[in-house]
């Protein structure tokens, strides 16, 4: 195989012979939290507003509500907390 000129990168589709530049940290304690809410709010009242967007989340997952059309996750049966979505499910009602 003939070397490609500088300009053109080279895609193989095996994996590299050794790794380059990947670094591991510990794990974070939570997967949630104020980031991903920060996140979840700036997606939703950016594109809705504060009232409609505000209202839209706390229908979502809800028994009177609608159903998150990201989510996988089955509703709960009993109680759902009126914070019933994650960052993903925020981000999919914005418009």
């Amino acid at each position: 195989m003939t070397p490609a000129p500088a300009s053109i990168p080279v895609i193989s589709s095996q994996p590299p012979e050794a790794f380059t530049g990947i670094e591991l940290d510990d794990p974070k304690a939570a997967a949630a939290g104020v980031p991903a809410v920060t996140n979840s709010l700036k997606h939703v009242y950016g594109s809705s507003g504060l009232m409609r967007g505000t209202s839209a989340m706390l229908n979502l997952n809800q028994w009177e509500g609608f159903d998150c059309p990201s989510c996988a996750w089955p509703d709960p049966e009993d109680h759902r907390s009126a914070f019933e979505f994650c960052e993903n499910g925020a981000k999919a009602i914005a418009p």
